[in-house]
C-alpha cells in the first residue's frame, strides 16, 4: 500500500510538469501568431541565491493604449541588465499575458522530457516488481 502511494505521489509532480511545460509552449505560440509586439524594458533583476545565472527578472512594458504593465519571468543571461530592452509579446485582449518575445522554448520542453521520464520510470518500477 505505501509503494502504490509513494508511486502516485511521483507521478503528480511530473505530470503537473508536463502540463505545465505544454501549457507555456502553447502559451508562447499563440501569442507569437495572435500577440501584440512591443518593447519593453528590464526593471529588476533577482538572482539566484549562489549570485550565478538570473533567476527571475521583472519587465515593464506599455500597450497599444499606452496603459503601463509589469511581469515577471524567467530568462536567462541574455537580459540580465537592467535596463535593457526587450521584445514583448501579449494578448490583445488581455496584457496580462505577457511573455519575451524570444526564440528558444528549451525550459518548457526540458520540463516536458523530465515528466516523461519521471513517469516512465515509476510505470516501469511498478511493472518490475509485480
Amino acid at each position: 500500500m505505501v509503494e502504490i502511494l509513494f508511486s502516485v505521489s511521483f507521478i503528480a509532480l511530473p505530470l503537473f510538469m508536463i502540463g505545465k511545460g505544454v501549457r507555456e509552449i502553447s502559451t508562447k505560440k499563440r501569442l507569437e501568431r495572435v500577440g501584440v509586439r512591443v518593447t519593453g524594458v528590464v526593471t529588476a533583476v533577482h538572482r539566484s541565491a549562489d549570485k550565478g545565472s538570473v533567476a527571475t527578472q521583472e519587465i515593464e512594458f506599455r500597450d497599444v493604449l499606452g496603459g503601463q504593465h509589469r511581469f515577471k519571468c524567467r530568462a536567462g543571461m541574455s537580459y540580465s541588465i537592467e535596463g535593457a530592452w526587450v521584445e514583448v509579446y501579449y494578448a490583445p485582449n488581455n496584457p496580462k499575458m505577457a511573455r519575451l518575445a524570444e526564440k528558444g522554448i528549451a525550459h518548457p520542453c526540458s520540463m516536458i522530457v523530465f515528466g516523461v521520464v519521471m513517469v516512465g520510470s515509476v510505470i516501469w518500477s511498478v511493472v518490475a516488481h509485480r
